[in-house]
């Protein structure tokens, strides 16, 4: 797809891979913005993440991870499809701090061909409804939690960490998709789930950082 042979990728991330948290889509769009760049291949952002949404969809790997990485931020996806072809849309805010606690992986490949698929996307469409009559942070962690409950994806591990940190009058949600809480803050009591990871919320979509090659 890329028009190169013999090239060696490298990937390091400091989030778990298999948790929900897009690392998946973050590799092959990383690795598409090298190949470019390296390369020397004129493709603007949207077009060279096609390459790795494509790549995604292929692997059973995500759906939408990488339109939301182009963009950065809060990104409300509209009509899906590839960088080029999707409909979305951002929610300006500012960056905030966010903690994260894992237990076990949750296989992208298995729900993407569940004969539960159809049930699945009917619910994120009516939450994606939801979220629109009052596009915030808060309320994308609310209804977050809401579809993570609503397909049963969320397992008991899952809805006892909602539990402690709703009970701090914290806001929760799981991960899609993988066995992973997220909260907004620092919650006190994620510690009672395992290890607790903290970084901040997008404010600008993927981008060559420096060039160390």
């Amino acid at each position: 797809m890329l028009g190169a042979e013999d090239v060696v990728v490298n990937l390091r991330s400091d989030a778990p891979v298999g948790y929900g948290l897009g690392v998946s889509g973050a590799c092959a769009l990383s690795t598409s913005l090298g190949v470019h760049c390296v390369l020397g291949i004129p493709k603007c952002l949207k077009e060279i993440g096609d390459v790795a949404h494509i790549a995604e969809v292929s692997c059973r790997t995500g759906l939408g991870d990488v339109v939301a990485q182009c963009l950065g931020g809060l990104v409300v996806r509209i009509k899906p499809g590839s960088p080029t072809r999707a409909v979305a849309d951002s929610v300006p805010m500012e960056r905030r701090i966010v903690s994260y606690v894992v237990k076990d992986p949750i296989f992208t490949s298995d729900v993407l061909t569940s004969s539960e698929l159809h049930k699945i996307g009917k619910i994120g469409k009516d939450c994606l409804k939801e979220f629109m009559k009052s596009p915030s942070l808060e309320n994308f962690f609310c209804v977050s939690k809401e579809f993570s409950m609503k397909t049963e994806l969320a397992t008991p591990w899952v809805i006892d960490a909602f539990e402690a940190v709703e009970s701090e009058g914290g806001n929760v949600f799981m991960a899609m998709l993988g066995e992973c809480v997220v909260a907004l803050g620092t919650p006190d009591c994620l510690h009672e789930f395992g290890e607790v990871f903290t970084c901040y919320t997008s404010v600008e979509g993927a981008r060559i950082a420096s060039k160390v090659f």
